[in-house]
């Protein structure tokens, strides 16, 4: 029985699969992330008429680390967009919102043989949410708290500065 060849296109799908595959899970790489949103949309090469809009929400404990979308164009061969690196430096600076555009760098077939650039246009957005501190973890718990008894004296000028900055930053605040 012979088997039919296959594509570049099959070829390189194939190839981004086993890296997808490959690759630990979100929860793995990411472990203080506790949620992630994607919005995706897809715009025709000049930024103008939208083609299509992807809304999702990961699963961190089985989505791959490597965050791939296909390209919108139906003959559109070796593009697709990345979106690793941008998740990547997003959770490293801690952001809860990582906005940009990317552009697909694949092929299209124009007319019978004619190869141009696809250049389709995604703009997304991914929204994250982390694990909380340590520190606000204990101060939601009450931990972290001296139990030793607290001072009746009269207070020393080192604890009255801070607290008259205070008092003075409030008042500023509610007659703004």
């Amino acid at each position: 029985m012979r088997v039919p060849k296959r594509s570049a296109q099959q070829e390189y799908r194939l190839k981004q699969r086993a890296q997808v595959e490959a690759s630990p899970s979100l929860a793995a790489k990411f472990p203080r992330l506790r949620g992630l949103k994607a919005t995706l949309e897809y715009f025709d090469p000049a930024g103008v008429t939208k083609n299509g809009e992807l809304k999702c929400k990961m699963n961190l404990e089985h989505a791959s680390a490597v965050v791939w979308f296909a390209c919108r164009g139906a003959d559109c061969a070796e593009g697709d967009f990345d979106l690793s690196e941008p998740l990547a430096e997003a959770v490293l600076a801690r952001r809860k919102v990582a906005v940009g555009e990317l552009r697909c760098q694949g092929m299209r077939k124009r007319g019978d043989r004619e190869r141009v650039a696809c250049r389709t246009l995604l703009r997304y957005k991914l929204s994250l949410d982390y694990d909380r501190d340590t520190t606000e973890k204990r101060r939601a718990s009450g931990a972290g708290h001296s139990t030793a008894p607290k001072k009746t004296g009269p207070r020393t000028d080192s604890e009255e500065i801070p607290r008259a900055q205070a008092l003075r930053k409030a008042q500023r605040k509610t007659s703004a």
